[in-house]
């Protein structure tokens, strides 16, 4: 038997508004069953904007801080493109020698001299170092004399002798033809002897203001220490080949106290 037309239109209507229930069902589901926060993260982020345009200083406090974002990115992928480039430079190898001065009161001063042979890598690398520290400190120590109620000045000399060695890192954010910048980090070992003041007799005239006897005893004590360092160094190339150094460094030695050395010296390219 055959369907009629009226039978026939039903049944085309019937699947027609079941497929369009069908897709409907289909389409919250995505919606809210597969993304469960699309619908949430949508009116967070309309009220956000709403708020932006409402308040114009949060607007333009929002924009600000886009630019700085995009300035900084951008920044950072030219430098990092810099880099790779400067990455494919040869390996070079300079040794330097130099005179610094101790500005610190940790030993009362003194002087550091040091051999340093430096590892190149383009706009980085690595230095070994070797240096001998030396400080003489004279002071004087006050003797009260109960008897006759004066005061005896005694002079003195402290002195330490310190071998320090070191291992450090480098970046090289400057780099021309006739001048380097380094920012130097590492780490430093150090061997110290002092002789530090322990004892004193003596006998003082005062009518000839003077020593008749004096006898100073020091004691020598051993320690050893390891620490880190900080500082920077500025080289300029008035040859090719041969250098001028102006350095400082910031050294910290487990109890041995922290040191600021500023000095220079000459550097040679190999």
């Amino acid at each position: 038997m055959g369907l009629s037309k009226k039978s026939k239109s039903n049944n085309r209507r019937e699947r027609k508004e079941k497929a369009q229930r069908s897709q409907g069902s289909n389409s919250y589901r995505n919606e809210n069953n597969g993304f469960p926060f699309a619908s949430f993260a949508k009116t967070l982020r309309t009220l956000r904007l709403k708020r932006l345009f409402e308040q114009p200083h949060v607007f333009k406090k929002y924009i600000m801080r886009t630019n700085i974002l995009k300035f900084w990115i951008t920044l950072i992928f030219f430098l990092s493109l810099n880099l790779i480039a400067k990455s494919q430079d040869s390996t070079k190898f300079v040794v330097s020698t130099n005179y610094y001065k101790d500005l610190s009161d940790t030993y009362g001063g003194g002087s550091l001299c040091t051999g340093e042979f430096f590892i190149i890598r383009s706009w980085y690398g690595g230095c070994i170092s070797y240096g001998h520290f030396q400080s003489q400190s004279p002071f004087n120590f006050k003797v009260i004399v109960d008897e006759i109620n004066e005061t005896v000045q005694v002079p003195f000399k402290e002195m330490a002798i310190m071998q320090t060695g070191a291992i450090s890192g480098f970046l090289r954010p400057v780099q021309k033809e006739w001048i380097n910048f380094d920012i130097l980090f590492g780490f430093v070992i150090g061997k110290a002897k002092s002789l530090i003041f322990k004892n004193l007799d003596f006998d003082y005239s005062f009518t000839e203001h003077k020593f008749i006897y004096l006898y100073q005893d020091y004691q020598l004590i051993k320690t050893s220490h390891l620490g880190y360092q900080f500082g920077f160094n500025v080289t300029f190339y008035p040859t090719k080949k041969v250098g001028l150094q102006v350095n400082s460094r910031l050294m910290d030695l487990s109890n041995g106290g922290t040191f600021f050395f500023v000095g220079g010296g000459l550097c040679f390219r190999l």
